[in-house]
């Protein structure tokens, strides 16, 4: 009976050590976790997300004018306008390597044409291929989109575009970039952005005014005869 009534203390004391142990790494991890008080029906404070940097050309960029066409464009050291070829005097042709034409550049390179369509009401080019998403961009100090374009399925030349639109009055101005592959185009993208936001827009030259038609001058009537009387 002395062994079974030693035997039951014995647990009873490792039972009681074990609870007051529990409570008090319980305290322990109390303490160390900061209260956090908070008024019912209040919302919890967040930091204002900042807006989002807009893209500017660095000052080293070289600049552009097109006054035929009506705008200015900065563009990278390492870019070069391009001689008008088969577009016409309403497109201007700037591109990363001396090619006549995108399809003969390098895998790495870029080519951008600027195209002025003149009396236009809506900027709607339709560039063929696949939509690729778009990026929110700054063209001629107006939000714009950036639209990605992937080449179809099966296509005998592909290229991946980008490009944006701007509609100024009646004119509506199209940047759009050619690159050769995808890896290209993604890394090109930042560059793109700054290209877009440095670009400007002038305003159309107004027609000359007609010149004010002098009066014509009426002639005189001729004066009648006088006839004389004989003697």
């Amino acid at each position: 009976m002395r062994g079974v009534l030693s035997a039951f203390l014995v647990c009873a004391a490792l039972l009681a050590g074990c609870t007051n142990a529990s409570v008090g790494n319980s305290q322990a991890q109390s303490r160390l976790v900061p209260e956090t008080h908070v008024r019912p029906g209040a919302v919890p404070h967040s930091s204002p997300t900042p807006p989002p940097a807009v893209p500017t050309p660095p000052p080293t960029w070289a600049t552009a004018s097109e006054p035929a066409g009506g705008f200015t464009i900065q563009y990278p050291p390492g870019w070069a306008p391009k001689a008008p070829a088969t577009g016409g005097p309403d497109h201007a042709y700037f591109a990363t390597q001396d090619a006549p034409a995108p399809l003969e550049m390098s895998q790495s390179d870029v080519w951008l044409t600027v195209q002025v369509q003149e009396g236009q009401t809506a900027c709607d080019p339709k560039l063929p291929g696949d939509d690729g998403g778009s990026v929110p961009a700054l063209l001629a100090g107006k939000s714009a989109r950036l639209e990605l374009r992937n080449p179809p399925r099966g296509a005998s030349e592909p290229t991946w575009k980008a490009y944006a639109v701007a509609p100024d009055g009646t004119r509506c101005y199209v940047l759009w970039f050619v690159t050769l592959n995808p890896q290209t185009r993604a890394a090109a993208l930042p560059t793109m952005l700054q290209i877009l936001a440095g670009f400007t827009a002038t305003p159309a030259p107004a027609p000359s005014p007609s010149p004010a038609t002098s009066p014509t001058a009426t002639p005189s009537p001729s004066p009648s005869p006088v006839s004389q009387s004989s003697n």
